[in-house]
């Protein structure tokens, strides 16, 4: 009876650490009660686990797992769902179908929608878009069930699995084609889903729309995009970023700004990597001042001016040559750690662009002791920056006589 209460006392405190996010006060507790000779409960595992998962430490969670077993106690469903979740986000895919298969092999527990989502999910991690695709097919004919013999069927979160396990796996035509099956069974799939409606509705297009962004089907994309409005889906920064992305990997600069000025409109952030994307997309387009107002419109969103990507700083560099700002075209490549032959020929080609003949010169031999070769318009460059630094030495020479 003692026992009883004080596995009960840990667990309850264990909980409340876990909800109020002290995880590491929640794994102290737990470990406490080894320490003094008190064995965990399923419950107790069970939120322990949870928090193992939220912190990304499969090893952890292994261990324990085998322990329960160790220990004669039977892990139930949510338990197998938190381990291989843990794996799956630690890409240990192997290891998460690994648990997945023993646990169908013993039968017990039996299954669910969840721990075969989460089954799903590894696949997509382990490119198995095949297993990724019998496991869903299992269920939506009918071949999963509980005790009862009740099906279990796929939810709308089966379908952003299956589809983001085929977008993994470079199947986008195969991704689309379960967005259709939703699609054409929306109410009944929405409405049969036990999370709130509208983030699992935001989650399935999202998934759609990185299968197109990864392929650069841009018009798919913006119809996708489109579509979930009119069903009264609200996009959030993610939907953004994925139609963005899909404009700009076909060189469509104007749809992705068009996308990005409506993102403004709804107050909705883009991230870091959309503003570093929308840079560098119009910076292809040569639309140099768009460049540079993405860049200040980053800023007033409170990024720092310098937290743009590598590429972005790339093309910021020939932004700024292009309106002579040379201060902050120096400053975009002194930022780049990692100096190649691309940064080196947009600083090169911005002082071209602005006369500066003796940076180029300067440049050209820094390029020389790092060992890093011009490519043609730097070799072209470096000829200019030579005839004219020769004639105006000329020019000098000729004013002092």
């Amino acid at each position: 009876m003692k026992e009883r209460r004080l596995v009960g006392e840990y667990r309850e405190r264990i909980v409340e650490y876990r909800n109020k996010e002290k995880y590491g006060k929640a794994l102290r507790k737990f470990n406490e009660m080894e320490e003094v000779g008190v064995t965990p409960d399923i419950q107790t595992y069970t939120a322990v686990l949870s928090i193992l998962n939220r912190l990304k430490q499969p090893s952890y969670a292994l261990r324990l797992f085998h322990d329960m077993i160790k220990q004669g106690i039977q892990p139930d469903i949510r338990v197998y769902c938190s381990i291989i979740g843990t794996l799956v986000k630690s890409h240990q895919w192997e290891k998460a179908l690994e648990v997945f298969d023993n646990l169908i092999a013993a039968g017990m527990p039996a299954p669910n929608v969840f721990v075969y989502n989460a089954a799903i999910r590894a696949c997509g991690v382990g490119k198995q878009w095949e297993r990724a695709v019998q496991l869903f097919e299992d269920m939506n004919a009918g071949r999963v069930k509980t005790p009862c013999e009740i099906q279990v069927k796929p939810d709308i979160d089966s379908y952003s699995a299956i589809i983001n396990a085929c977008r993994q796996c470079g199947k986008w035509e195969k991704a689309l084609e379960y967005f259709e099956m939703v699609d054409k069974n929306w109410k009944e799939i929405i409405n049969s889903t036990q999370s709130p409606k509208q983030a699992a509705s935001v989650r399935i297009y999202n998934s759609a729309l990185l299968a197109c962004s990864d392929v650069g089907k841009w018009e798919r994309a913006l119809e996708l995009f489109d579509e979930m409005k009119k069903k009264g889906t609200e996009p959030n920064s993610y939907t953004y970023s994925s139609a963005i992305s899909a404009c700009i990997l076909e060189g469509k600069w104007e749809q992705a700004l068009s996308l990005s000025e409506d993102q403004y409109k709804q107050r909705i952030n883009p991230t870091i990597y959309t503003f570093s994307a929308l840079i560098s997309t119009c910076e292809k387009g040569k639309q140099w001042d768009k460049c540079i107002e993405i860049h200040e419109d980053m800023v007033a969103a409170g990024f720092s001016p310098i937290s743009v990507t590598d590429g972005a700083k790339v093309s910021l560099i020939i932004a700024y040559g292009k309106a002579g700002d040379m201060k902050n075209a120096f400053r975009m490549f002194d930022l780049i750690s990692a100096k190649n032959e691309v940064t080196y020929s947009a600083i090169i080609s911005a002082c071209e662009t602005n006369a500066l003949w003796e940076k180029v010169l300067q440049l050209h031999e820094s390029m020389n002791r790092s060992g890093i070769e011009l490519d043609d318009a730097s070799k072209k460059a470096v000829a200019s920056a030579h005839k004219n630094m020769s004639i105006n030495t000329l020019n000098l020479e000729k004013a002092g006589t």
